[in-house]
């Protein structure tokens, strides 16, 4: 299909390889930039009607376990579109990153937290618009919000890990 296309183009890869953006992900995992890798850079295409790039409370960690130690690696995405509440932004657990790494139930190839597990009580929705950059820690618990409107919300997203060695495996 011609998401499928997209999602795996190389221009996604691109947008976030510039010096600029590779900079940012360097200094937050405090590691020079030529020890960055990336991995999972996507286009996610998310409607009112196809809930299959919708995830449910999860920690990215689950799905690029490249590093061993915790805060070796974060999310970053690029909105194409303006978003908000009405799109469905991405909601998180405040300061949930510092808690471990929790046990994910596995279904339909998607990972996914019980909610008995961790706290629901401090909720925050990432506020990101076209021209914006979001970085958040691979270990935040957070979800797709539900998108109530009759528009897409389009993010380019890819994920950077520090490849320093004795922290770094090839998946």
């Amino acid at each position: 299909s011609l998401y499928e296309i997209i999602k795996n183009s190389a221009s996604i890869k691109k947008l976030f390889l510039s010096n600029k953006v590779q900079n940012i992900a360097s200094k937050i995992l405090s590691i020079p930039s030529e020890r960055l890798s990336t991995s999972g850079s996507t286009c996610g295409m998310y409607s009112n009607i196809d809930m299959k790039n919708t995830f449910n409370w999860h920690q990215d960690c689950r799905y690029y376990e490249q590093n061993l130690k915790m805060n070796s690696g974060c999310v970053a995405i690029i909105p194409l579109l303006n978003s908000g509440a009405f799109n469905g932004n991405i909601q998180y657990v405040s300061n949930s990153h510092k808690i471990s790494v929790i046990s994910h139930k596995k279904k339909n190839k998607k990972f996914s937290l019980m909610k008995k597990d961790f706290n629901l009580g401090n909720i925050k929705t990432f506020e990101i618009n076209f021209g914006d950059i979001l970085f958040f820690d691979l270990n935040i618990i957070h979800k797709s919000g539900i998108n109530n409107s009759d528009k897409f919300r389009l993010n380019c997203e890819t994920r950077f890990h520090s490849i320093v060695k004795g922290n770094y495996y090839l998946l």
